[in-house]
């Protein structure tokens, strides 16, 4: 005779609650999961329907998941595939989601969610593709109740091969938790600063990185649509600007703090110079220093510096 575990969904709840702590952190979690997969863009969503009823949606266009993908990771609990490997395969990106709490942050955000994916059979490709795998699975965490095994709830699923698609995945995530507050949102920017810190770069082995960007968008708190890339680089003491005019002469201008806004235009002319320009973000590492502190922060700054930041250890650009 022999005897085999079963699963009480109650671990679902478990995991939920205990691991991921609130809605912000469950964010930011679903968030790292499309860096992870080499999205160069994501957009967070926030929208509210005639009833009252909130929905919010994560749009990546990164490696998506083909079906065999969310049948043995996505859909299994405690999966060792991301211990096999520490970075991304397409930019080589160092991995920043914890391992296996990506399901756990949808079930923590919201009652339903619907997952839509696109990929392909190698998993390691990004953009326009052939035979692009797209999957949609329906999860209805209610139906998970405790004293219920885990194994025996059925999700709706669906399956096609497109001739031709673009690699990403979206989340859309319903009846959602009441627990958005604007201290909350500002800590989650304060997240996503990091990650849209990175500005592209080449890792020996992999493709040439391009950065990666977030738009955030939430009418019902400040700000409404947010560039997270935009909002990180006018947060800190000052922002240089500086291009080739149409006359060939070099500007600079410089906003920051306790200066206002100062430009300098070059006497001399640059005929052989042409659509040439740049923009820095100069980081002080001091609160005082910081014109928006609901993107930036002390703690924002030390993780972002020594891997984007040049300068000196209290001035950095990036």
């Amino acid at each position: 005779m022999f005897l085999k575990f079963s699963v009480d969904s109650a671990l679902l709840r478990e995991l939920g609650e205990k691991l991921v702590e609130t809605v912000h952190i469950a964010l930011i979690e679903l968030v790292k999961n499309c860096y992870d997969a080499d999205a160069t863009e994501v957009e967070i969503s926030f929208s509210t329907d005639n009833n009252g009823r909130t929905t919010i949606r994560i749009v990546d266009n990164g490696t998506g998941m083909s079906f065999a993908a969310i049948q043995n990771y996505w859909m299994r609990i405690a999966t060792t595939n991301k211990e096999d490997r520490d970075v991304s395969s397409v930019f080589g990106r160092p991995l920043t989601g914890a391992k296996g709490i990506g399901r756990f942050s949808c079930r923590r955000l919201g009652e339903k969610l619907m997952l839509i994916t696109n990929g392909t059979k190698a998993g390691k490709l990004i953009g326009e593709q052939k035979n692009i795998e797209q999957t949609e699975v329906e999860f209805p965490w209610t139906e998970f109740e405790p004293g219920s095994d885990v194994t025996t709830i059925k999700c709706k699923g669906n399956q096609v091969i497109l001739a031709s698609g673009t690699t990403g995945t979206t989340l859309e995530i319903t009846e959602i938790a009441e627990e958005w507050t604007t201290r909350g949102l500002n800590w989650l920017k304060r997240q996503l600063a990091v990650l849209a810190a990175n500005k592209g770069t080449l890792r020996p082995g992999f493709i040439e990185d391009p950065g990666f960007n977030v738009r955030l968008t939430a009418p019902d708190f400040e700000g409404g649509v947010r560039d997270i890339r935009e909002d990180l680089m006018n947060a800190g003491w000052g922002t240089l600007t500086a291009y080739i005019n149409n006359k060939h002469q070099a500007v600079c201008e410089l906003h920051a703090l306790g200066l206002g806004r100062r430009t300098i235009t070059s006497k001399i002319a640059y005929p052989a110079l042409n659509d040439i320009s740049l923009r820095l973000a100069i980081m002080v590492d001091e609160r005082q220093y910081m014109r928006d502190t609901s993107v930036l922060s002390l703690g924002t700054l030390q993780k972002i510096l020594p891997e984007w930041g040049g300068g000196s250890s209290q001035i950095s650009i990036i």
